[in-house]
């Protein structure tokens, strides 16, 4: 293993849901692979997972960003009332990295959708699948002011990193952008199942479950779920997405308030039927695991629509809303879809991490600087 000064790597990732802290989790393990010294930042459930999955490792709380999708009200309102305690997080995101920074020397930062967590002293790469979000219908007046400050936050990291091919088969239009950015970087989708395969030793009856995403829509995916098998008379079988909590099933419903990854992907591989929310890691993990699934997006949220949209045209998959869940009629659609393509299995992001350690003579490798990626500009209509 390639001799590591002290100086170290800080992965940060956001909380909303638990989607961004498990696609980090590969990133993670690459870089301990490389012999990198990291240190991990986040907040809630999120960094609970972290601290779990790699309790050997430097944890360092972040705040948080305070989003929640809304139950009743719109989500442009939503998305109004979440921007000041949003800048508020970021700004004081800053504070704590810049003594994080000073701490474990850091010198290389991957921020996983958290725009405060960066330094002008170390190299940042932003992790993203969005470059261009898809923003409600009614608050497309704003979308001018919008995208420009989100386009700033994207241009103050050195590096944008997306974790998909460069034909964006995962993300589509997500990762398309209209401006300039310093430098685009493909990954290859990241998934915390790449290697993982074989069977459960629990047999599943019925339905799986994989509740996820912020609340109260969480509780809300899962309240749906569960009246949906009730009026189908199905066994359902729930992951709720709540580390670290400890709940009971009853009746027709077994559920698990968490499971670690190797025996998630066993569960997921094992069930007949699996409905999941259509957030863009869920995505990713069930390609890699080659499951075909109904997909949920969260009601008003346009990524997640338009994602869920995007891969049933494929064939791959179906949709439904959460307000007219069926799962009988899903039941006989799933039936009907295309066989999953053969799993990604790339060396983007080992490429990727190999350049920039090496940069950075954060190892002894010594890689040919890659030219700045010039096709992904597309210019304003």
């Amino acid at each position: 293993m390639a001799r590591v000064p002290s100086s170290s790597v800080l992965v940060a990732v956001l909380h909303w849901g638990l989607g961004h802290a498990t696609r980090s989790i590969p990133v993670i393990e690459a870089l301990l692979a490389r012999g990198a010294a990291v240190c991990i930042a986040g907040s809630a459930s999120s960094g609970r997972l972290l601290q779990k999955r790699f309790p050997a490792l430097p944890y360092y709380e972040l705040p948080d960003y305070g989003i929640r999708y809304p139950g009743k009200t719109g989500m442009t309102l939503a998305m109004i009332r979440n921007l000041p305690s949003i800048y508020r997080a970021i700004r004081r995101e800053k504070e704590l990295v810049a003594n994080i920074v000073a701490e474990r020397k850091v010198e290389l930062i991957i921020s996983d959708n958290r725009y405060g967590a960066r330094h002008e002293c170390c190299k940042n790469i932003l992790l993203t699948h969005q470059l261009t979000p898809l923003l409600p219908a009614g608050s497309r007046f704003l979308s001018n002011a919008f995208l420009k400050k989100f386009n700033d936050l994207i241009k103050s990291f050195d590096t944008c990193w997306i974790p998909d091919t460069a034909d964006r088969f995962y993300s589509g239009k997500l990762s398309e952008t209209r401006v300039p950015h310093n430098d685009i970087r493909f990954t290859g989708p990241l998934s915390r199942f790449a290697a993982q395969t074989g069977q459960s030793h629990q047999h599943i009856e019925g339905w799986l479950a994989v509740i996820s995403g912020p609340e109260p829509q969480r509780s809300l995916f899962e309240k749906a779920v569960r009246k949906a098998a009730r009026q189908a008379g199905e066994k359902l079988c729930i992951v709720a997405g709540r580390p670290g909590e400890h709940i009971q099933g009853n009746g027709n419903v077994s559920i698990h308030a968490h499971l670690e990854d190797k025996e998630l992907a066993r569960l997921i591989l094992s069930a007949p039927k699996v409905v999941m929310r259509s957030g863009y890691s869920s995505i990713m993990d069930l390609y890699t695991l080659g499951k075909r699934a109904l997909l949920v997006p969260t009601p008003g949220q346009t990524e997640q629509e338009y994602l869920a949209e995007m891969h049933s045209a494929k064939g791959h998959f179906i949709r439904m809303r959460q307000d007219h869940l069926d799962l009988k009629r899903a039941e006989a659609l799933l039936a009907n879809c295309l066989p999953m393509p053969e799993s990604y299995r790339g060396t983007l992001l080992d490429d990727a991490l190999a350049e920039v350690l090496a940069e950075l003579q954060l190892t002894e490798e010594l890689i040919p600087k890659r030219q700045p990626l010039q096709t992904d500009f597309r210019p304003e209509k």
